[in-house]
């Protein structure tokens, strides 16, 4: 789901939530509850934001 939440036409921000499928009836362990990434507008389409393990 994205949403394109504008500040102004030079600033923005998006909330993305991501569904994640069940394969070992294990919960996910995550180190943060929320993850917050800032990117220049220069970055090209195509590039990892961010890894999580």
């Amino acid at each position: 789901m994205y949403a394109n939440e504008s500040l102004s036409e030079h600033v923005g921000f998006a909330r993305v939530f991501i569904d994640l499928i069940n394969e070992n009836d294990n919960r996910p362990i995550f180190s943060q509850a929320l993850y917050n990434i800032s990117l220049p507008e220069s970055t090209p389409p195509g590039t990892s934001l961010l890894q999580i393990k």
